[in-house]
């Protein structure tokens, strides 16, 4: 398990981490001498080695499809995003690292035949690559976002590219009702687009000589 205070990982997405504290590069060299599996959890505060953990109980386990090891013994890794997970059970293993016991949690979809169902999701990858285009100027790969992907991954996707905090980004992964997840996503992605488009709207407007506002 790998708690850390400023990521939420959700499934169906790709996570790229930098591992270098040596109880999570044991983790890694553990992990890779097995199955791969990884639990990303929201850690609630930084925790120094020795102190209890305080996590968020509502992550994500992903399977390591990436592994670079580094000349001094660090790693680069990728994770593919499997499932939403309850954890519990917390041990210390004997590398410092934690390990977890891990509940698969099962998510709530929305009638997908419904055509008001097909209606939103259509809305949802467009509004997505708004989003893409005009709050995260154009660093979202055209193919990332599409009609065509499963209606829980490409909310999972759009969640995971919303510039909101983490504590917000947690909220949605908790979400059991993934309809409900899409809906929290589109607004406020909505929201940020139009205070863009406001901001964006007096740029040029700006004096060359700040006095002369």
């Amino acid at each position: 398990m790998f708690p850390l205070a400023n990521v939420v990982f959700f499934p169906h997405t790709f996570l790229p981490l930098h591992v270098f504290e040596p109880r999570y590069v044991e983790m890694v060299s553990v992990a890779l001498s097995g199955d791969g599996l990884i639990a990303m959890v929201l850690a609630r505060e930084e925790r120094p080695a020795g102190q209890d953990l305080a996590v968020y109980r509502v992550g994500s386990v992903g399977r390591v499809v990436v592994a670079d090891e580094l000349d001094d013994g660090r790693y680069n890794i990728v994770l593919d995003g499997l499932a939403r997970v309850a954890l519990d059970e917390f041990e210390v293993a004997p590398g410092e690292y934690f390990t977890a016991r891990l509940e698969i949690l099962g998510e709530a979809l929305p009638d997908l035949q419904d055509p008001r169902v097909a209606e939103e999701k259509a809305g949802l990858v467009m509004t997505a690559r708004q989003y893409g285009e005009q709050v995260l100027r154009g660093r979202v790969p055209i193919d990332f976002l599409s009609e065509a992907l499963p209606y829980a991954t490409l909310v999972n996707r759009c969640a995971s590219l919303l510039q909101v905090s983490v504590d917000a980004k947690q909220e949605l992964l908790a979400l059991d009702d993934v309809g409900t997840r899409a809906e929290i996503v589109t607004y406020k992605m909505v929201e940020q687009i139009q205070s863009h488009a406001v901001i964006d709207r007096f740029t040029d407007r700006r004096p060359d000589d700040p006095r002369s506002n």
